[in-house]
């Protein structure tokens, strides 16, 4: 079974990009959906216990990781604002490391 392959967030394909051109910045995530590193940093600094995240990990994150972590925070502030919003599991990542 050949599959269409399109972006995980706005459902874009290869032969309909979004407005002004998009490419394949992850597996299934276009380079128009990716989260700037700042807009997830701020966004992670909203929410829960995620002051051990820095800007610079944020910067080394590939572009579904910030796009996983700032689903997660927006999600989870949308929800504490009384939206019924789904929010999906919170990525490994963005757990603080217990230290030895």
């Amino acid at each position: 079974m050949n599959r269409v392959r399109s972006c995980r967030l706005c459902g874009c394909t290869d032969a309909r990009a979004c407005p002004g051109g998009c490419s394949w910045a992850g597996e299934r995530l276009c380079s128009a959906c990716v989260p700037s590193a700042d807009d997830t940093f701020t966004c992670l600094h909203l929410v829960s216990d995620t002051d051990h995240i820095t800007e610079d990990q944020v910067l080394s994150w590939s572009a579904d990781q910030r796009a996983d972590a700032f689903d997660w925070a927006m999600s989870l502030h949308y929800r504490a604002s009384d939206n019924d919003v789904e929010v999906p599991a919170r990525p490994s990542f963005t757990l603080k490391v217990a230290s030895a």
